[in-house]
């Protein structure tokens, strides 16, 4: 089993949150020859996920993706 670490940084609930990080779970260890999530999602309404491996843990960072980032 693996511990999973979520750190919401965005303007989402807690509850949409988990919602988005189960999201980048289900499509499974994608990047580095399949050893880590995505490294990156942006999702269609500016919510970013970023991903960390840790030896012991997977991090999940949830931030407002800014406007003025994607000119």
């Amino acid at each position: 089993m693996s511990k999973l670490i979520i750190e919401n940084q965005s303007h989402l609930s807690d509850s949409e949150a988990l919602t988005r990080v189960r999201a980048v779970i289900g499509e499974g260890r994608i990047s580095n020859n399949g050893k880590h999530y995505r490294y990156a999602t942006k999702f269609s309404d500016d919510v970013l996920v970023v991903t960390y491996s840790n030896k012991a843990s997977d991090r999940f960072v949830l931030y407002d993706f800014p406007e003025e980032a994607e000119q």
